[in-house]
């Protein structure tokens, strides 16, 4: 995959029988003119049927804007470093 802008993609992973996208993307670079991520690649992660988004915290992210996402109601925030939370989400789901 080419990436245009560093940073948009920290992770992008598919789970086709939980219809499952794990990404990062903030929809504010193609909705919010004049934000610093206007125009920025993004992945349409708010499409799907559910969103799960790995966040250390609530504060902004590397661009110091809000992403609108974390408010969306598909959306379950997982807190904690996103490797190791992945890893635990994997396994349960897994064990399904």
């Amino acid at each position: 995959m080419n990436i245009a802008h560093a940073g948009v993609v920290v992770f992008q992973g598919y789970i086709s029988r939980y219809n499952i996208c794990a990404c990062y993307s903030n929809p504010a670079a193609k909705t919010t003119p004049g934000c610093p991520i206007y125009g920025m690649p993004i992945l349409e992660v708010g499409a799907a049927g559910n969103v799960i988004f790995l966040k250390r915290s609530m504060r902004p992210g590397f661009a110091g804007i809000e992403n609108e996402l974390l408010y969306d109601p598909k959306t379950t925030l997982l807190f904690g470093d996103a490797k190791a939370a992945l890893q635990k989400l994997v396994a349960e789901i897994k064990s399904l």
